[in-house]
């Protein structure tokens, strides 16, 4: 029985987060939300922003926001060697995020920003 209850205690405190930052937006303030829930911004907010590892990589309406449809690819890229001619390749990519450990490289980068990269030839040779 606690558990039930402390599940309706649960949805009773979001329910009532939830009505006070609409309140407060009604009043013309502007509050500040961190979720990883989509569904909760939707609900909640007029523009968005989204960041990876404190990288800003998308913002604005929602609509915009879905629209770009983002679709991030993780690779892990491994080399004999690490070289500074093949970090200056990849970082062509423009990519949101890079990590380099000892002979293997991880790369978090935008579906799209992929394609050009390899469509302007200026892939690793």
């Amino acid at each position: 029985m606690t558990q039930r209850r402390d599940a309706i205690e649960v949805t009773d405190l979001k329910r009532a987060t939830v009505n006070a930052i609409k309140e407060e937006s009604r009043k013309g303030r502007t509050v500040i939300l961190t979720t990883h829930m989509l569904d909760e911004a939707e609900e909640l907010c007029t523009s968005l922003a989204i960041a990876n590892d404190g990288t800003m990589i998308a913002s604005g309406s929602i609509g915009q926001v879905k629209s770009l449809g983002l679709k991030l690819l993780y690779l892990t890229l491994s080399f004999d060697k690490v070289s500074g001619r093949i970090l200056k390749a990849i970082e062509k990519a423009k990519l949101v995020k890079i990590e380099v450990h000892d002979s293997t490289v991880e790369v978090t980068v935008r579906e799209e920003a992929l394609a050009r990269f390899f469509s302007s030839r200026s892939g690793l040779r």
